[in-house]
């Protein structure tokens, strides 16, 4: 009695599990067909789609409601023209997100984008070079992301295809676009959180802080109105006062800039990269980063155009360095850079390419510059060395009263040129290229970075020399290596012997075109 009971025990176990499977089976394949129909984006998208004179209309007009009190009945009488205006903004935002819609796919995701959605895209994700998906402060209590996806035949400065998702539908495209063999990880690679530091430090531009907060300040005062602009000059000019018995009001005003400039660029590139991770999984890159705005991408292996080992000068006395790829879309966005390890010391970054990239191996630099002919590289930073102090005499004998500020600004101008100048001298001694069976490597200097250009040779799609008159005359020449993409790449490494660069690219199967 007790074998039959265990028996059919048994078997109402056995029908247990098939009815489960079978339940499990009915939900995965209702989930997987539930992809394939046309969805809308984020509704957060209509938001995205209003101008900004949307805002610059829709605050003060709440304004005037507060003050009023809630007064609808005085308050439509007195603002009926701004209301219509944010109500046609509105509805043409609205019907520009019902219009666009997107369906994921097993093997390619269409989109329907344009007035009306006419315009129709199919994308393979075998074509795919890059998805990119981000979420904001803004977008996270809605569970929403910006998508990105990028092809070699996009735009450079848009993506193929820019849309709001929500969180489940970004999960189902990432599952589809992966496509692992198997779950294992092959290699993940963090850098340490001083790393982290150390590269916000060196890659923050004075330049482009200086632009990002004056066009935050100019976009604020747009919206929330000329107090905040008001306010503003108003600590600055006390600030200026407090100072301005021991220094010059316009020294303070430049150094000012400068600093508030670099720190918010420092700022933004630290959130930018803070938790970067990047991993390899089969034939794929899955990069995540941010702190306040959250980024993920995932990049196809066998997308990435070349390798670019970059330096700086102080980079190159610690043997530090940043590796970065050229993929399409990737280092797309704005202040974004396109690094695969961010910073690290140099037999680091050897040993965890050898494992991120297995299949690319770092050339040995075979052919390089003529010493004697150093010069070639320092003309111009000697020129414009020279040239700054003689401009600046110039400008003195006719514009007397502007004396102190033209010598201020010729000090502050000829500290970089003598910089480069430094630079350039560098650059004569690492300056070359290399061959193996199927990659090159290129060493050149471009401004005040050092590069080591690691391309595959099929990828190489144009070589072109280049003769100065007085190349010709002692010649020599300079090579420019174009590298296929979504854009076109120039890479030119200088001041090489025509004769012998000419048989040492033909010895390598790399002709000129």
């Amino acid at each position: 009695m007790k074998n039959k009971k265990q028996i059919h025990n048994r078997v109402l176990e056995k029908q247990k599990k098939r009815l489960l499977t079978e339940r499990q089976r009915v939900k995965d394949q209702a989930r997987h067909i539930k992809g394939f129909f046309r969805k809308r984006q984020h509704p957060i998208k209509i938001l995205g789609y209003t101008s900004r004179s949307f805002w610059l209309v829709l605050i003060p007009l709440t304004r005037s409601l507060i003050s009023m009190r809630f007064d609808l009945a005085t308050w439509l009488k007195g603002w009926w023209l701004d209301i219509v205006v944010i109500i046609l903004i509105f509805g043409y935002a609205f019907l520009r997100w019902y219009f666009i819609t997107f369906s994921i796919q097993t093997d390619h995701i269409k989109t329907r984008t344009g007035y009306f959605g006419l315009l129709e895209t199919k994308i393979y994700y075998s074509q795919i070079c890059s998805i990119s998906a981000s979420q904001g402060a803004l977008y996270r209590p809605f569970r929403a992301f910006k998508l990105y996806i990028d092809t070699n035949s996009g735009s450079t400065s848009s993506s193929d295809i820019n849309l709001a998702f929500k969180q489940s539908d970004v999960n189902r495209l990432f599952a589809y676009a992966k496509s692992e063999k198997n779950d294992k990880l092959k290699f993940t690679y963090k850098p340490k959180k001083a790393s982290l530091l150390v590269f916000s430090l060196l890659f923050s531009s004075t330049l482009s802080g200086v632009i990002l907060f004056a066009t935050l300040i100019i976009q604020a005062s747009r919206i929330v109105g000329r107090e905040l602009e008001e306010r503003f000059f108003y600590t600055f000019n006390e600030f200026m006062k407090t100072l301005a018995i021991k220094l010059p009001r316009y020294i303070i005003m430049v150094a000012l800039v400068i600093i508030l400039g670099w720190l918010y660029s420092f700022l933004v590139n630290l959130a930018r990269h803070w938790s970067f991770t990047v991993s390899r999984v089969d034939d794929k890159f899955i990069i995540q980063s941010g702190i306040i705005t959250k980024r993920a991408h995932i990049l196809s292996a066998d997308k990435i155009n070349y390798v670019d080992i970059q330096q700086s000068f102080l980079m190159k006395i610690f043997n530090i360095c940043s590796v970065q790829i050229h993929c399409s879309g990737y280092g797309k966005a704005k202040r974004e850079i396109a690094a695969l390890i961010p910073i690290s010391t140099f037999s680091e970054v050897s040993s965890s390419l050898k494992m991120l990239m297995p299949d690319v191996p770092i050339p040995n630099i075979q052919l390089k510059p003529r010493l004697r002919n150093i010069m070639r590289f320092l003309w111009p930073p000697i020129i414009l060395c020279l040239s700054i102090p003689v401009i600046a005499f110039v400008l003195t004998h006719f514009l007397p009263d502007w004396n102190e500020m033209i010598r201020f600004v010729a000090i502050i101008a000829e500290i970089p040129a003598i910089w480069l100048l430094i630079v350039k001298i560098a650059s004569a001694y690492t300056t070359g290229i290399g061959f193996n069976d199927n990659f090159a490597t290129l060493s050149y200097c471009k401004f005040y970075k050092f590069h080591n250009v690691v391309v595959e040779k099929d990828k190489i799609s144009k070589l072109s020399y280049l003769q100065t008159p007085f190349q010709y005359l002692k010649k020599n020449c300079n090579l420019k290596f174009y590298t296929q993409g979504e854009s076109i790449n120039c890479h030119t490494v200088k001041n090489f012997p025509l004769e012998k660069a000419n048989t040492y690219l033909y010895d390598n199967n790399i002709t000129k075109i």
